[in-house]
């Protein structure tokens, strides 16, 4: 496509767009009508069509009168409508696609703040569940999100329920497993579990709760006390306290104790990161030298 026809195709589109803008409301909805008839767009057709619409779109248009003047104006819909959207357009199942993430966009704005938050937790835990326990019983799985009140503490439970509307012929009547998960966190949770990690898993242990201790005297580790939930045998959780130490570059240990997390030695993936980070700035140090003398050496040769 050609820059002289987009600009064409540009200039038809805004010329449209005034026209419609400068349309009463009943002129704009019976183009619209007879921009949708298949075929050609005969002013028989186009009264067929305009007597079907409901009595209050058409409101103040007159046949005899406006008729000529929507007709003029549906051609140029149409004629708009058959034009590319634009140079090296996407195939219509990936427009279609966006627009389906664009409408479960607007049903998320369309929620309240307090329920967008709950939702995000609701599915950042279950994301989390997912991927540390055992789900999916011949019956399905329930996902239960609640949060803490005064003196109660997290946890998560983890239960075997039957149904029978699952088996279908021979098998009628029988008894399914339908696993159900609580888990019950504070209602900050997101911000508790963020400080340690993005996902709320560490070491496949889901974190239920964290709450900070001490940073180390040499800088190199901040250790927390933190409530996991693990896999344990069949459909069960088990739910204990655990510390964990938090070193540079994102890297996390578990320990039993709060004296092994403060006692361990500086783990093997944090020297190697350290190893390389150190090449990368001697790297970048050695290529600013050289830029140096390079540049003294032009001066040089000017004077």
């Amino acid at each position: 496509m050609s820059k002289t026809t987009t600009t064409i195709q540009i200039a038809a589109r805004s010329d449209l767009t005034s026209a419609l803008a400068a349309a009463t409301p009943a002129m704009r909805a019976v183009a619209v009508c007879l921009a949708d008839i298949r075929g050609r767009l005969s002013p028989t057709a186009a009264k067929r069509a305009i007597r079907k619409m409901p009595a209050e779109k058409r409101a103040g248009f007159v046949i005899t009168r406006h008729l000529n003047q929507a007709l003029e104006l549906a051609q140029r819909v149409r004629t708009v409508r058959k034009m590319p959207r634009r140079t090296g357009s996407r195939p219509w199942h990936a427009r279609a696609d966006q627009a389906k993430g664009r409408a479960a966009l607007a049903d998320r704005l369309q929620v309240e703040i307090q329920q967008r938050r709950d939702n995000h937790v609701f599915e950042a835990l279950r994301r989390a569940a997912r991927w540390v326990m055992k789900y999916g019983a011949p019956g399905g799985t329930n996902w239960n999100i609640a949060y803490t009140v005064a003196g109660e503490a997290p946890g998560y439970d983890l239960q075997c329920e039957r149904v029978y509307g699952v088996y279908k012929g021979a098998y009628k009547g029988w008894a399914a497993n339908l696993d159900v998960h609580t888990i019950t966190v504070p209602r900050d949770w997101l911000s508790r579990v963020k400080r340690i990690t993005q996902d709320g898993v560490v070491k496949e242990r889901l974190i239920l709760d964290a709450e900070y201790l001490v940073r180390a005297d040499d800088d190199t580790r901040t250790v927390y006390r933190v409530l996991i939930a693990r896999r344990g045998p069949g459909y069960r959780a088990v739910v204990e306290t655990r510390y964990i130490s938090c070193w540079p570059f994102g890297v996390t240990t578990l320990h039993a104790t709060e004296r092994a997390a403060l006692s361990a030695g500086v783990p093997d993936e944090v020297r190697r990161r350290e190893i390389v980070a150190r090449r990368k700035e001697i790297q970048r140090a050695l290529e600013e030298t050289y830029i140096d003398a390079r540049d003294a050496d032009v001066f040089a040769s000017l004077t």
